[in-house]
């Protein structure tokens, strides 16, 4: 009976540790992402933007006017991380040019702003 207790125990210690990983901004960012509203970007132009987040690297695509733009692909890093705000420091491959990334979350909103100061309110897919 000791044993199922601990063993009881055990699984609820793992599992309450397993999901506060979870909570953490930077895996909630982790998916797709479409562009709502892109700064720059009007309703007429018909562009379609995506944002792809993995533990490490963020992928930019999508179209205007239906051409495909470039996929681009930017390592990241975390600068710092908060309840529901990240700022993340990206490199952009074929320039080397590394800038920080400033991430507002809300629920499956995201505002996204870019190191020109473009913002980006996304939702998540």
């Amino acid at each position: 009976m000791k044993y199922l207790n601990f063993v009881i125990v055990t699984l609820i210690l793992l599992t309450l540790a397993t999901a506060g990983c979870s909570n953490k901004t930077s895996n909630k960012i982790i998916g797709k992402w479409k562009a709502d509203s892109v700064a720059g970007f009007d309703k007429s132009m018909q562009s379609e933007i995506f944002y792809e987040f993995t533990k490490d690297s963020m992928i930019a695509y999508g179209s205007v006017h239906s051409q495909p733009l470039d996929r681009i692909s930017m390592p990241y890093k975390i600068k710092s991380e908060e309840k529901d705000l990240l700022t993340i420091e990206a490199t952009q491959l074929s320039s080397g040019q590394t800038g920080d990334f400033k991430i507002s979350l809300n629920g499956p909103k995201m505002s996204l702003t870019d190191p020109r100061n473009n913002i980006y309110t996304l939702t998540k897919q």
